[in-house]
This record gives C-alpha cells, structure tokens and sequence, in this order.
C-alpha cells in the first residue's frame, strides 16, 4: 500500500513539473517536439524539424487563445507514456482554456448583476489563481484567452488610431499655419499690386474714353458739317 502511494506521490509530482515546463510554450507560437523518459517525465522541449525521435510528440502552439494541437502519438512507447501521455494532452488543453473560461464567467455574471455577479467574479480569479498555483504560482504563466487577447489588440489598434489620427492632425495644422503665414503675406503682396495696378489702369482708361470721346466727338462733328454742307449746296446744284 504505501510502495502505490509512493509511486503516485512520484507520478504527480512528474505530472506537475511537466505542466510547468510546458506552460511557458502555450503563449509563444511554434511547432514542438516533447521528449519524455520512459516513466513518462519530459526531458526536452524544442523546435519540432524533421521525423519525430522514439518517446516524442508534437505539439503545435499559436499563441492567440486557441488549444494547442497534438500529433501522433506513434512514436510514444514503454508501460506509461500510452496511458499517460492522452492525459498530459488533456490538462495542457485545460490550461490553455483556464483564462478564456474565467473571462466568460465573468462576463455572464456581469450579465446577471448584482451579488451574483461579484460571486462569479471571485470565482474566475480563484479558478486562476489555483491553475497558477499547479503551475508554480509564478503569476501571469497561464496563457491569456482568446477573448482578452482580441480585447487588447483592439485597445491596441484605436490608440494606435487616435495616436495617427492625432500626428496627422498636427501635421496637417502646423501646415495650415505655415501656408497662412506665407499665405497672408504673398496676398496682402497680391492686393498691393493689383491696387498699383488699378491706379495706374484708371488714368489710362480714362485718357482712352477722353480719346476715345474726341474721336466720337469729331466723327459727329465732321458727320454734322458733311450733312450741312449737303444742305446748303443741295439748291444750288439743283
């Protein structure tokens, strides 16, 4: 009785020592291979290339709140590994969907209000906190879930575009003020001129219709002398 409490002792504590060699792995992206010893201890975890070595399985992570996938588990042998090995998969999965499941149970307490709301809460973070506690109490080793990874890049994404929006604002007024300085003064030039000019257009203009009136003048005149000259030789010819 006390050699099977012994080896279970033993068991767990190889259990735990390889969820927490593992937890580290769960938020970086990658594909891994995971050794272990024939009484089912991992002893290497890294890059997966090429066929998979006698005692190994892969596991393929991304980091964004998804479970992890496993390969085959063809390559797994000895009295232990095939028994032990499907449920090391299992709490790794477990891990994986602590913080995701906490999220949702506390946004279906917010959801129902009140004091049933702040007892859901406190258990989210006690769910946390004792997945953490199996981990090591090393805070912060349980991957974050997908709903608060896509909370955060969204957070990310709108400061992002305000702190855009707010440069090209200011790019676009520190241009404003230096197109009006400029601007200004290039105008008030402008009117200068264009009043210099219309100065020196008037005595022009009206030295053409003073001219121009003479010759309208002398035409009618000439055109008055013409007709009476006509009138007053018209009897004499006749």
């Amino acid at each position: 009785m006390s050699g099977r409490t012994a080896e279970q002792e033993l068991g767990e504590r190889i259990h735990m020592a390889n969820l927490r060699l593992v937890a580290p792995f769960l938020s970086r992206p990658g594909l891994w291979r995971l050794e272990l010893s024939d009484v089912g201890e991992i002893v290497s975890i890294r890059k997966a290339r090429g066929p998979l070595p006698r005692f190994c399985f892969s596991m393929r992570t991304t980091a964004d709140g998804c479970e992890p996938t496993f390969g085959s588990l063809e390559r797994i042998g000895g009295p232990v590994q095939p028994t032990y090995v499907p449920k090391l998969m299992e709490e790794i999965r477990r891990i994986t969907r602590a913080t995701e499941l906490a999220d949702r149970h506390v946004a279906a307490g917010a959801a129902i209000g009140g004091e049933r709301a702040d007892r859901m809460r406190e258990e989210a973070q006690q769910h946390i906190r004792d997945m953490t506690e199996k981990l090591g109490g090393v805070g912060g080793i349980v991957p974050t879930g997908k709903t608060r990874l896509q909370a955060e890049a969204e957070r990310t994404a709108e400061a992002e575009a305000e702190a855009r929006a707010a440069y090209l604002e200011s790019e676009r007024r520190a241009a404003l003020e230096e197109m009006g300085a400029g601007g200004s003064g290039e105008l008030q030039a402008t009117d200068q001129q264009a009043a210099s000019n219309l100065d020196l257009e008037s005595p022009r203009a009206a030295q053409r219709d003073s001219h121009s009136g003479s010759m309208d003048h002398s035409a009618l005149l000439q055109q008055a002398c013409w007709s009476s000259s006509a009138l007053t030789t018209s009897p004499q010819t006749a």
